[in-house]
């Protein structure tokens, strides 16, 4: 049963995550060092400038929907996943790849969007007023308790498979998806409170 339930999540993140996936385990330092996060707010009411024009490339499936004017093209144009892009290209291209090597890939990543969480979370914080950043103290709390538990869940349910360092570099990727999608959902928050979004990371060549 647990064979199935394990298969069962890695088509889930297939189908889902923005990266090519093979299995993996959680390295040590991947946890973001805040305490946000939740949802402050429903969507704003769509008017006549800010609707989907229904193409799913042009889309971001999370928390919200926007135009391709509005918050989605942070999420299609962000320095770091095209930068991740072309590094796992090279590195699944080159005759020195092995699984150590994507594994520090993805820990490089990992610390790429754990950054953007971290201050994204700052610059939210000082946009709300004290009830809200309570709120958003116990949200990013719950938030963080669950990515925990579900870093262990997946490397020890891994670990009793024996999927080794596929398994590693698995579970590594799941690790940046989670703090990815989390990042841009607070990115996202941000944006609708009017404020322009800058991601910290600049890109490999600057």
């Amino acid at each position: 049963m647990r064979k199935y339930l394990i298969i069962l999540l890695v088509l889930s993140l297939t189908l889902t995550s923005c990266v090519n996936v093979t299995k993996s385990k959680v390295p040590n330092n991947t946890q973001p060092e805040t305490d946000l996060t939740q949802q402050i707010s429903p969507v704003p009411a769509k008017d006549d400038n800010n609707k989907s024009d229904g193409n799913i490339e042009n889309s971001y499936f999370g928390q919200y929907q926007m135009s391709d004017e509005g918050f989605s093209k942070y999420v299609k144009d962000n320095s770091i996943d095209k930068d991740y892009d072309v590094e796992l290209t090279n590195l699944q291209e080159s005759p020195e790849f092995s699984t150590q090597g994507w594994i520090e890939l993805e820990s490089k990543y990992i610390d790429a969007w754990d950054k953007e969480l971290n201050n994204t979370y700052n610059n939210l914080l000082e946009k709300l007023n004290e009830k809200e950043q309570e709120k958003l103290r116990e949200a990013e709390k719950g938030w963080l308790q669950y990515h925990t538990k579900e870093s262990e869940f997946i490397t020890e349910s891994w670990d009793d498979l024996g999927l080794g360092s596929q398994g590693r570099v698995q579970a590594a990727m799941l690790v940046k998806s989670r703090i990815r999608e989390r990042s841009l959902q607070l990115m996202e928050y941000y944006f609708m409170l009017g404020e322009e979004v800058a991601f910290l990371y600049k890109g490999i060549d600057k």
